[in-house]
C-alpha cells in the first residue's frame, strides 16, 4: 500500500494529511497503520530472523523480571509509532516494552476519536534468543476509543472498540487480518494471494 509519493533528496515532503475528526476516518487509518505494519513488520522481522539478528538483551520487561527486552523486539514498536506519525492519526501505543503516545494527541478535544494500538511486536522472543524451532509472530490490534469529557473518570486500561487487528507469521510469510470489511483473511507474502478465512 503507498502512502504517498516516495521522497527524494532536495524534494518538498509528502503532505500531511488532516488531524481526523470523525470516528469513520480514525476506523479508516487504524485500518490502514494495521496494513502497512503487517507487510512492512514482515519483511524487516523475516530478514532478522533469517540472519539470527537482534538476539541481544537491551533490558528488562517491566513487572516481569524473568523476561528480557531483545534488540529485534524494538523495530516494531518503532516501526509502528513511525506509520502512526505518517499518518497524523492520534493514537497510544502501548507496546510489551515501551508506550507511546502520538504528538497530536495534545491537540484533541474532550470526546474526540483516536486510536489505541496494542503490540507484540516480536512474540516467542525468549525462544528465538535461545534459537529454538519456535515459530515468532508479530501481533497488533487496533481499537477506536474517545478522549474522556472534562466530567468521566479515564478507564486506565481500557483500550476501547475494537476496529481490526493483524498477526504475522514471520516463520510462513503470512499476514492474518480482518479486513476493511470486518471478516478474517490470510495474506500470502510470498504469493501476495489474499483469501477469506470464514
Amino acid at each position: 500500500m503507498t502512502l504517498g509519493p516516495e521522497r527524494r533528496p532536495g524534494s518538498e515532503p509528502r503532505t500531511r494529511l488532516p488531524l481526523p475528526d470523525t470516528r469513520e476516518e480514525v476506523e479508516k487509518r487504524t485500518h490502514m497503520v494495521l496494513e502497512v505494519y503487517g507487510e512492512r513488520a514482515m519483511q524487516v522481522l523475516r530478514d532478522m530472523v533469517k540472519r539470527g539478528a537482534g538476539r541481544e538483551v537491551l533490558g528488562s520487561v517491566h513487572d516481569r523480571p524473568e523476561d528480557e527486552q531483545l534488540g529485534i523486539d524494538t523495530y516494531g514498536e518503532n516501526m509502528l509509532a513511525n506509520i502512526v506519525r505518517d499518518l497524523n492519526l492520534p493514537a497510544v501505543i502501548k507496546g510489551e516494552h515501551n508506550n507511546y503516545r502520538s504528538e497530536n494527541m495534545s491537540r484533541l478535544k474532550p470526546g474526540a476519536p483516536y486510536a489505541c494500538f496494542p503490540i507484540d511486536a516480536f512474540d516467542n522472543s525468549s525462544q528465538y534468543k535461545r534459537d529454538l524451532d519456535t515459530p515468532p509472530y508479530t501481533a497488533v490490534s487496533g481499537f477506536l476509543s474517545f478522549l474522556p469529557l472534562p466530567d468521566e473518570e479515564p478507564l486506565p486500561d481500557e483500550e476501547g472498540e475494537p476496529i481490526g487487528a493483524v498477526i504475522g507469521d514471520i516463520k510462513e510469510n503470512k499476514l492474518y487480518m480482518i479486513s476493511r470489511l470486518g471478516y478474517p483473511v490470510v495474506r500470502d507474502l510470498e504469493t501476495g494471494q489474499e483469501r477469506r478465512i470464514c
